[in-house]
């Protein structure tokens, strides 16, 4: 499978059918094909830049002036979607090895609303956010995801274009009662165990080191309190002290 630029019709031969038991999001629909076990689908009818900010606005003042959200074209998918993974890609070193094999796909779906697709490999397991205990090998995984995480919002903020932006770790969910991480998998991809980062938009902007501080601190803590484990000893400490050392750029 190879990443598609542009489809005139809907780009999938096999039929697409909503994905049961996924985590709710706010950005796209998880579906799956029929038939076919191996890959997932995220479906997006937008994307979070200006122009869908700026009708927003308006949908908000007044509901009935704002008419219809802008439609996703093929140069705001691969600036927004696309190009969040390129800076995953640039920055994140061995980051990218936590997301599991995925391609980009611009289309329309059967009513002809044109949409981006996001094509991911299945990880066959579980929702981090929905197990009541994890086992003692996904720490020092998740330790490591954490760390690298920061290199990445660290290197981001050297790019005089860039605030500094962090993984989407702590996603708004139905699931948890806020504070918790998210868009995490533990389970296979093509026979290999272990942690994965399922979800590479949207990245988060880092107006705020204090609050990644407290996001942090809070999400490590409510994963210690919940799955009832520990991270290694003093981890947490050293994390805190990374971030708060920081400096994005333009701040």
């Amino acid at each position: 499978m190879t990443d598609t630029q542009q489809e005139q019709g809907y780009p999938f031969r096999a039929d697409l059918v909503d994905k049961a038991g996924v985590t709710e999001g706010s950005f796209s629909t998880v579906k799956e094909f029929q038939g076919d076990p191996r890959w997932i689908v995220k479906e997006n009818d937008n994307v979070m830049d200006h122009e869908f900010m700026e009708w927003l606005g308006k949908y908000e003042r007044d509901r009935e002036k704002a008419g219809m959200p802008p439609k996703l074209s093929l140069e705001r998918f691969k600036e927004e979607m696309k190009g969040a993974d390129v800076m995953l890609k640039k920055f994140g070193g061995e980051l990218y090895d936590f997301i599991p094999e995925h391609h980009f796909v611009y289309g329309a779906n059967p009513e002809g609303r044109r949409k981006g697709f996001v094509v991911m490999k299945k990880v066959t397991g579980e929702d981090v956010i929905k197990m009541d205990k994890v086992p003692l090998e996904l720490v020092p995984q998740l330790e490591k995801l954490i760390d690298l995480s920061i290199d990445f919002f660290d290197k981001t903020t050297e790019e005089e274009t860039y605030l500094g932006f962090f993984p989407d770790l702590f996603p708004p969910s139905q699931e948890g009662s806020g504070g918790d991480f998210g868009n995490l998998m533990w389970g296979d991809v093509d026979g290999k165990r272990g942690l994965y980062l399922v979800d590479t938009y949207p990245l988060d902007p880092v107006e705020s080191v204090p609050m990644l501080m407290v996001d942090l601190q809070e999400a490590m803590e409510n994963f210690e309190m919940k799955k009832g484990v520990r991270f290694s000893d003093g981890f947490m400490e050293k994390v805190i002290d990374r971030v708060s050392r920081i400096k994005p750029h333009g701040i």
